[in-house]
């Protein structure tokens, strides 16, 4: 079940991007589908070329601006894959990052804009990014997944973790 703050969040983003691994983990196509569904008919959807996490995106929202490395756009080798990834992003400022890791975390990896630099995790690293550029994030992490330490991502319940905490929670230092 999607906690109430990342539906309302969802609804309301005027544009959201997918990410994830390329081999969706147990329980990452279900919980795709359900947050889908608060995804506004009138929102923009970003998503890349790859398999897993991104396939799916894509066969969910049949109109998704799809990120394509084959498109040549984002150059030849493997820095394409970055660079195709940092694009679609770079799309979702003012809207929404969700990501679907099947791992954990590498380490060393912080939240920074140059976090495309050998970690050899795309879906951390386009979350690092979208971090880094202040886009307001959404993660689920499968039940043996942790988050990392340092993000900043506050539990949200049911596997799912926010970027910040929901505005309906008043932080105090009291």
């Amino acid at each position: 079940m999607i906690p109430s703050c990342i539906s309302e969040l969802v609804s309301c983003s005027p544009i959201v991007g997918f990410s994830g691994s390329r081999v969706a983990a147990e329980g990452a196509p279900e919980a795709i589908a359900e947050i889908s569904s608060f995804v506004s008919s009138s929102s923009v959807v970003a998503v890349g070329c790859a398999k897993g996490v991104d396939q799916i995106a894509r066969e969910l929202f049949s109109e998704a601006r799809v990120f394509s490395v084959a498109s040549g756009e984002y150059g030849k080798g493997k820095s394409a894959f970055a660079r195709r990834s940092m694009a679609c992003v770079e799309a979702c400022q003012g809207g929404l990052w969700i990501s679907f890791p099947a791992s954990s975390c590498p380490p060393g990896l912080m939240p920074k804009k140059s976090a495309f630099s050998g970690y050899g995790s795309g879906s951390w690293s386009s979350l690092s990014y979208a971090l880094a550029l202040d886009i307001k994030s959404v993660l689920w992490l499968p039940p043996s997944v942790s988050p990392p330490a340092g993000w900043g991502l506050v539990a949200a319940g049911g596997g799912w973790f926010l970027s910040a905490p929901p505005s309906s929670v008043q932080l105090s230092l009291f």
